[in-house]
């Protein structure tokens, strides 16, 4: 899978009024204008010629939210995502498959968090899979949906109403493009209750993305533990292998 970010990428420390602002060569309307065609193609073609059976691009991840830049013009997200597919499929391209990837925004009720979703959504034919970030900070324990205030500490549970909520509104494939979990005493717990999730039958789960870069938000967020490299706890690896088996049912 790659992580496909159209902009100049902002030091986190600047704050999400600097990330967030429009950049004009990366803007929507130039790239559904053309103004980076010539990169555009030539990445389709490499996907082509790359062997690989497939390579899942999850384009402009976290739309939905306010914090990057391709978030400021929904209407315009769709355009620019029709067009960078139609430049794929016209590449020949067929190992290409785009993920729709909003936030689960676990902070708005389910009607807000809903019409988030549909602004941005590409159509039905422009999307191969849905995704959803999935990241527990470690603070206290958040217990129903809307999380309100500075608690994020978001449970398997919780993230399940908003992921099942994705595939009843697209009956699209579900991948889980982005996942991190604060290393603390219940870790491992809540990477069980991941590898349950994800071994349902019914949880229509095609894969699961570990993410362990470092977060930007560590430098824009005054909670939770943004320390997650799971390297430094080997005592994690069995219930790891474990979410692995699960993911590839």
């Amino acid at each position: 899978m790659i992580t496909w970010e159209p902009w100049r990428s902002v030091p986190a420390d600047l704050g999400i009024s600097a990330q967030s602002a429009v950049q004009p060569a990366y803007s929507n309307a130039a790239i559904t204008n053309g103004a980076q065609d010539d990169y555009i193609n030539r990445f389709a073609k490499s996907v082509a010629s790359s062997g690989l059976d497939t390579v899942y691009i999850r384009y402009a991840h976290e739309m939905n939210g306010t914090w990057y830049p391709w978030s400021n013009d929904s209407e315009g997200y769709v355009k620019a995502w029709q067009h960078i597919v139609t430049l794929f499929r016209n590449a020949g391209a067929k190992n290409a498959k785009f993920v729709y990837a909003p936030n689960p925004s676990l902070y708005q009720n389910d009607d807000t968090w809903t019409k988030r979703f549909w602004q941005y959504y590409p159509g039905e034919s422009y999307v191969d899979y849905v995704g959803s970030t999935m990241i527990n900070f470690g603070s206290d324990p958040c217990p129903s949906i809307p999380c309100t205030g500075a608690t994020k500490g978001y449970s398997v549970a919780l993230f399940k109403q908003r992921i099942s909520k994705m595939y009843t509104l697209t009956k699209k494939e579900i991948i889980i493009s982005e996942m991190n979990t604060a290393l603390q005493n219940d870790t491992a717990s809540w990477l069980n209750d991941l590898s349950s999730y994800v071994a349902e039958k019914d949880s229509h789960i095609h894969g699961v993305v570990l993410s362990q870069a470092p977060s930007r938000g560590a430098a824009q967020m005054k909670t939770g533990n943004l320390s997650w490299n799971i390297s430094d706890e080997p005592n994690l690896y069995p219930v790891l292998k474990q979410l692995m088996t699960a993911s590839t049912k």
